[in-house]
């Protein structure tokens, strides 16, 4: 059976991870590598991801306070006191999430957020 994981989990997760490394502006380009590192991660879990460039465009449209804009190459995240932004995000993207998502979530972000 395939488990689809939210694009909003997703987006929302990757998020949380560049606010933690106090990166607010992410390349769009990452972002694609970023999700790319954790489908293949999680198909070996029987997981999968679907993303594309117009859900990024709703994410921002449902969530504009956490995403300020996006250009043709940036995710440009609100920059607000980051301790409050943080809880708030992992509100949103993290409760109820199954460990093991959310440690292949921090594996994949360590990989491009450094």
């Amino acid at each position: 059976m395939k488990n689809v994981i939210s694009s909003d989990l997703v987006i929302g997760n990757f998020v949380i991870e560049a606010v933690g490394s106090k990166k607010y502006k992410i390349d769009l380009n990452d972002f694609f590598k970023f999700e790319v590192i954790l489908s293949e991660n999680l198909k070996k879990k029987d997981y999968y991801t679907n993303i594309s460039r117009y859900i990024i465009n709703d994410f921002a449209d449902e969530y504009p306070f956490f995403i300020e804009s996006i250009d043709d190459r940036y995710i440009n995240i609100i920059n607000t006191e980051e301790k409050h932004l943080e809880k708030m995000l992992m509100r949103y993207f993290r409760i109820g999430v199954p460990n093991f998502i959310i440690t292949e979530v921090q594996t994949a972000s360590n990989q491009l957020l450094g």
